[in-house]
């Protein structure tokens, strides 16, 4: 093997690898032993045999960035050195334990280069991993795992991240007789550090996760499920971490009754309590009682409770709703309810919630094709008697769809109380770099970009979780009233045309008569798609018509994908969205996007995969973004030899400032 010369700094000596290496020889002077199984001879611990392969690579990250007449580069390479071994087999029987094992060892160099100043420096890595399963057949099957990675990760700017991920499980399943129970326990812990920098690139996360998952059948027709999730990440850094302990208790029970079992009463009961930017509890208690009349006809009860305290907020609340489900024929579904809730915010006072709505749905097969329809109305009158306090909002779910704002379902936001997280709720979003705040009227809405510098990063198409505190009027009412209306028409040819109606208006009596503005809008939308082959073209037209908030978008959207030859496909995509907001805070923003893919197998040994896409985003208050991604790969197979080498090149316009971001690869894999 050969290295690139460099200045090597001292290591503490990792004595690992030779513990490593110490039970990988242990395991194989195993091998050798013989013992009796079932009146035949055989190996203690029998193998498939030791795989091997032997894997080189070189990254050099280049980055630049220019405002004005200044500019700012620097370049890092990174040469990866690693030998891995990996077997599977079983000790004394394949009932008894089964077992996946492998073990790397490598040597890393890497310099980084920036603002006249050069760095470098030598290391290794350790990679293994342990799986273990233990007695597969018996009603007590059960599992152990160890696994370890150590890689060099690159920054924009700054020297490379080595980071250290070791994982350790354990996870068993108890086949009790009419109670089955599952145990999973999963402990991660992730350090980083740079080999150069100070102890601001220094950070640690441990996590563990405990579940237990009980079932039980009293019978037939009823089913009980009782599930216990513990999750607890302690964190540490230069930047201000919140450790996270969160525990969740679910309890369901499901009952069929009825001469066919036809009826159904489905009960859940969640207790949380979470740690994490404060203290949060919460209890959460449903009743679902269906009774099915008929096959084409069905009413459904409910009753919930739920309580919540935030640090010292306290909410409580309790409702119910009734309705029923009616199928004509096979066209036209009819549905209604009424429902009520009555929310307490401590001794601030309390709110009720009275609601109906009823929803009729239409399809319908003709000549031309398919004909859908819908149409929706509800009517809510909301009260609030004597209350002015803050209530909270926990884990409210939205979508983003690039480049439209989201807007939050309460008024009068605490502004600075916003927290925005991923699904999961481990990523938390940076304010000002992934997100900014409007406001409009008494509502507030989040303008996102996937454009962010720093990680973690937003994507087109996400879920989002936002959590945040409001503030209750006093003595308000409110009476919302609330229409839709679709209806589509999809050809057989593949063309389909669609029109959409929605429209509210809300009567508000509140003492912030002159803060809080009633919400009455009209929004139509047009809109049209055609699919027919690999090609795919959707263009959409809303009229947004409010006194508050006025806004027109229009949304084109065009996609084709094809063969080339039998061996090579091409695919190409482009659209561009406009959206004119008016009224109080009156902004612009378009979007266009554009990009393409190719794949193409060469030779038999030889394939070239290449994508771009190229962004142009004007935004009238938050200026034009501009940005480029082109990615290439070429990857050559040989009997036992895989080399893979590209080019990826990232470059950005944003607030009169130009990033831009590469790196040229290159991986050679020789298996044994």
């Amino acid at each position: 093997m050969i290295l690139l010369n460099m200045y090597p700094f001292r290591r503490k000596p990792n004595r690992r690898p030779r513990r490593l290496i110490m039970v990988l020889l242990a395991t194989i002077s195993l091998a050798g032993c013989t013992v009796q199984v079932q009146d035949r001879s055989r190996p203690l611990v029998e193998t498939n045999g030791v795989d091997s392969e032997l894997e080189l690579m070189m990254n050099q990250y280049t980055d630049k960035n220019k405002r004005g007449s200044e500019s700012h580069t620097s370049e890092t390479t990174i040469f990866q050195e690693e030998l891995r071994l990996s077997t599977k087999g079983n000790v004394y029987h394949p009932n008894l334990m089964k077992f996946l094992g492998t073990v790397g060892l490598g040597l890393t160099q890497q310099r980084y280069d920036t603002m006249n100043q050069s760095f470098s420096s030598n290391g290794t890595l350790t990679h293994y991993g342990l799986n273990m399963n233990f007695l597969p057949l018996k009603p007590y099957p059960f599992g152990i795992g160890m696994t370890q990675t150590e890689d060099l990760v690159s920054r924009k700017f700054q020297s490379a991240l080595r980071v250290k991920n070791t994982t350790t499980s354990f996870n068993t399943l108890l086949r009790v007789p009419d109670w089955p129970m599952s145990i999973d326990w999963v402990q991660h812990k992730i350090s980083q550090n740079s080999d150069f920098t100070n102890s601001a690139d220094r950070y640690t996360r441990d996590s563990d996760r405990f579940s237990y998952n009980l079932n039980h059948d009293f019978s037939d027709q009823s089913h009980l499920l009782f599930r216990f999730d513990w999750d607890k990440t302690s964190q540490s850094g230069a930047n201000n971490l919140n450790d996270i302990d969160s525990k969740r208790f679910l309890l369901t029970h499901e009952q069929l009754f009825g001469t066919s079992d036809q009826h159904r009463l489905y009960s859940e009961l969640t207790f949380l309590d979470k740690t994490q930017f404060t203290d949060t509890k919460s209890v959460d208690w449903s009743e679902n009682l269906t009774i099915a009349h008929k096959d084409n006809f069905n009413t459904f009860y409910t009753m919930s409770y739920n309580g919540v305290k935030v640090g010292n907020i306290q909410n409580d609340s309790i409702g119910g709703t009734m309705g029923f489900n009616h199928q004509l024929y096979s066209s036209l579904t009819t549905s209604a309810n009424v429902s009520g809730r009555r929310t307490k915010f401590g001794s601030a006072g309390q709110a009720d919630q009275l609601g109906s709505r009823i929803n009729l749905n239409y399809r319908k097969t003709n000549p031309l094709g398919v004909l859908t329809g819908l149409y929706s109305l509800s009517r809510h009158n909301d009260q609030n008697d004597n209350v002015a306090g803050i209530a909270t909002v926990i884990d409210e779910r939205h979508e983003f769809n690039d480049p439209f704002a989201i807007v939050l379902d309460k008024k009068n936001i605490e502004m600075n109380s916003i927290i925005v997280t991923d699904s999961s709720g481990m990523d938390v979003y940076t304010r000002n770099d992934d997100y900014t705040i409007n406001q409009v009227g008494n509502q507030l809405e989040l303008v996102m970009t996937p454009l962010g510098m720093e990680l973690p990063n937003i994507t087109d198409g996400q879920t989002i979780l936002v959590s945040y505190t409001y503030q209750v009027a006093a003595s308000e009412k409110t009476q919302t009233n609330r229409q839709e209306f679709r209806l589509a028409q999809n050809f057989e040819n593949g063309l389909s045309i669609y029109y959409i109606q929605k429209r509210l208006d809300e009567e508000l009596d509140s003492i912030f008569r002159n803060y809080d503005i009633p919400i009455d809008h009209i929004t139509h939308s047009y809109g049209s798609t055609f699919r027919r082959g690999g090609l795919t073209l959707s263009a959409e037209y809303s009229d947004h018509q409010s006194e508050l908030s006025p806004m027109e978008s229009t949304d084109l959207n065009g996609s084709y994908s094809w063969r080339l030859s039998r061996y090579s496909s091409m695919s190409v995509d482009v659209s561009q969205s406009w959206v004119d907001v008016g009224g109080i805070n009156p902004h612009d923003r378009s979007l266009f996007t554009t990009g393409g893919s190719f794949r193409s197998l060469i030779t038999r040994r030889l394939r070239f995969n290449a994508s771009s896409q190229w962004r142009d985003q004007q935004d009238s208050t938050a200026g034009p973004t501009e940005g480029i991604r082109f990615d290439s790969e070429l990857i050559w197979k040989y009997r036992n030899v895989t080399a893979k080498t590209g080019w990826e090149l990232n470059i950005l316009d944003r607030n009169k400032q130009e990033t831009t971001h590469t790196n040229l690869f290159l991986r050679v894999i020789r298996e044994f």
